[in-house]
């Protein structure tokens, strides 16, 4: 059984009959998905030069206030939102640790909004925000406070559509960090209590540390959503008011199917696609000095 095991591992390092079968199987997935990847990618670049001078929607981007209010928006989303939901999530995930009453109750109610469609979430919040009819808007006249036009007003639009976001996605995140809080051994957790570690220093030396595949993992993914953001803020305010939260993503909309220009909307969808490998590449890094 010893020689049997052995010889199995150095077949399997030396690339013997299973490793090779392995890349055998893995070579038709690894086709389809660089072909449903690399395809549009290559269609967007080629729709931003097609019919226009070679620079003419480079210089026109350039020059254009409409996307760089579009950049702004879509970094604001992205760095309020992916820090609210990280840092709440891992509250949340925190609490959720301990054994209490109706537990699995609780888990089965925050995964409502994260089930709901981000359309519905934000025609439901457009409703509530609504500063005539809004069920917000009502308390805030019981209490004897002027209702606020969180959506009619450029300076609180972006943060109503940001915060809305925030609502919907991070019990979602909560569950994930919860699962990987569980994972860590409770040996380590009580070795820690037995050299008087403190709280903060727990966190810091040893539940972070552990939890960071985890947590790196759960970023990438909100980060990659949140720079796509396009259903809800479109429900809720279609990139008003003043373009104020109008995305990248609801700007190249705006432009292919309302002002039919579809090639000056590829190259924002290209900018797009910049800002996520950007985003992919900036986690890898810091993965990659955190494991050294």
């Amino acid at each position: 059984m010893r020689a049997f095991g052995s010889l199995r591992g150095q077949q399997t390092r030396s690339g013997g009959p299973l490793s090779a079968g392995v890349r055998i199987m893995s070579w038709p997935a690894l086709s389809v998905t660089s072909l449903l990847v690399l395809a549009p990618a290559a269609w967007t670049c080629w729709a931003a030069v097609a019919g226009a001078s070679p620079g003419r929607n480079l210089i026109k981007l350039a020059h254009d206030p409409v996307f760089w209010s579009s950049c702004r928006a879509t970094c604001f989303v992205l760095v309020v939102c992916l820090t609210l939901e990280i840092t709440l999530g891992g509250v949340l995930a925190f609490l959720l640790s301990y054994q209490v009453p109706g537990r699995r109750l609780l888990v089965g109610l925050l995964l409502i909004p994260s089930m709901a469609a981000p359309a519905g979430v934000g025609l439901m919040w457009q409703l509530m925000l609504d500063p005539n009819l809004g069920s917000l808007s009502r308390i805030q006249r019981l209490l004897g406070v002027s209702p606020v036009p969180w959506l009619g007003d450029p300076s609180t639009a972006l943060w109503a559509v940001a915060l809305v976001d925030v609502w919907q996605w991070t019990p979602m995140v909560g569950l994930i960090l919860a699962g990987g809080l569980r994972d860590i051994p409770k040996g380590l957790l009580e070795a820690a209590l037995l050299d008087q570690a403190s709280g903060c220093r727990m966190i810091r030396f040893v539940i972070l540390p552990l939890m960071r595949p985890t947590l790196t993992a759960a970023a990438l993914l909100r980060s990659i959503d949140l720079c796509k953001f396009f259903d809800t803020v479109y429900v809720m305010t279609q990139g008003g008011p003043l373009h104020a939260t109008t995305t990248l993503n609801v700007y190249g909309y705006q432009l292919a199917f309302l002002d039919s220009e579809p090639s000056y909307a590829a190259m924002v969808q290209l900018m797009l696609i910049i800002l996520i490998a950007l985003v992919g590449a900036i986690f890898l890094r810091v993965e990659r000095r955190m494991e050294l």
